[in-house]
């Protein structure tokens, strides 16, 4: 576990440059009420979207956020 800790880069704790990422829209289930999807007009289901806004070059600190915690399964 030190190993793979040791080889944690602070860039990617932080969203810096290289790994800052642009805005992001993705799908977030349905609009659904107590009976029924909500219909978009053409039979399906109309989509959440959520938005994962982007992080600049400058990271997460530009924008006064806490770095990524670690993932530790144990």
């Amino acid at each position: 576990m030190a190993f793979l800790e040791a080889l944690t880069d602070e860039r990617v704790r932080f969203e810096q440059a290289p790994f800052d990422h642009p805005q992001l829209f993705v799908a977030d289930g349905h609009f659904w009420n107590e009976w029924t999807a909500i219909d978009d007009g053409t039979g399906r289901a109309r989509e959440k979207i959520k938005e994962i806004p982007a992080i600049g070059a400058e990271g997460r600190r530009a924008k006064d956020l806490p770095p990524l915690e670690p993932f530790n399964p144990l």
